[in-house]
């Protein structure tokens, strides 16, 4: 069965080049490739047997190292808040959570 529902755990990897996800549910999620990129890296340049295009690319970048940690920490990057989950923080309340628990 394909269950990722996050990127929890991943590390951050100089040598991923290809990840297949599709049939798992963190394709459900709109910025799934994005959020692939920000935690596998930029050595990524496959997703589905897509390459990576450059504006996925800089997107992911440009989030930076705490959007990357959060998304490892199984966080998941949306941009409207999500009434169904148990947790859901922007990100400057995620950056204070890390800080002071």
């Amino acid at each position: 069965d394909n269950l990722i529902e996050s990127f929890k755990g991943l590390t951050l990897s100089t040598t991923i080049e290809r990840i297949f996800l599709l049939g798992n549910p963190i394709t459900h999620c709109y910025h799934y490739r994005i959020m692939a990129i920000a935690v596998c890296g930029k050595s990524l340049r496959m997703i589905d047997n897509e390459p990576v295009r450059k504006l996925e690319l800089d997107r992911a970048l440009s989030l930076g190292k705490v959007v990357a940690d959060a998304i490892r920490s199984g966080w998941i990057l949306d941009n409207m808040p999500n009434p169904d989950t148990d947790v859901d923080l922007s990100l400057e309340h995620y950056m204070y959570y890390k800080k002071y628990g």
